[in-house]
């Protein structure tokens, strides 16, 4: 993995980032941020955020990170996706108390998911986020499901109020 960064740095690339799979499984994954650093690249990962600590953000932190996208599906996970905001708001939390780094919020609306409106509730909580720390972004891909309408206020307003029960304070 040493040499294909090398080897990218001299290149020329600008960005590696890790994906697929779970890159924060990988238990060196600071080293090989590191050393995109020392390339000059920048360097990113895409993770479904289940693995982040405190510690392992002071790592990410220590070892150059520059960005991070996690994926946030809905508001209570279901059948389609376990990627929710009930699982996933202690670590975002976690990142808004300790990351260095930029973070990306991505929900995918469409395709499967059964309650589009999550993304607005995702959307909200992000903007919270970020009166804590300015690092944070969010991400609508353009839905493909014919399904997919754009929904009513009263329907924002119930999917907010849900949220806010279903998250923790």
């Amino acid at each position: 993995m040493y040499r294909r960064i090398d080897r990218l740095g001299e290149l020329g690339t600008s960005v590696i980032s890790f994906s697929g799979g779970e890159p924060l499984l990988c238990d060196h994954l600071e080293l090989l941020i590191r050393r995109i650093r020392e390339t000059g690249a920048m360097a990113g990962t895409i993770t479904n955020g289940l693995l982040l600590t405190a510690d392992r953000i002071r790592k990410l932190n220590e070892a150059g990170l520059e960005h991070m996208q996690i994926s946030i599906d809905n508001v209570v996970q279901d059948d389609v996706s376990k990627k929710s905001l009930r699982v996933l708001d202690k670590k975002l939390q976690l990142l808004a108390e300790y990351a260095d780094f930029h973070v990306n919020i991505n929900s995918v609306v469409g395709g499967g998911i059964h309650n589009p409106h999550d993304a607005i509730v995702v959307a909200e909580r992000a903007v919270e986020l970020v009166s804590l720390r300015p690092w944070a972004s969010f991400t609508i891909p353009a839905a493909s499901c014919s399904r997919c309408r754009k929904p009513s206020r009263a329907s924002i307003g119930r999917s907010a109020t849900a949220a806010r029960k279903a998250t923790p304070a």
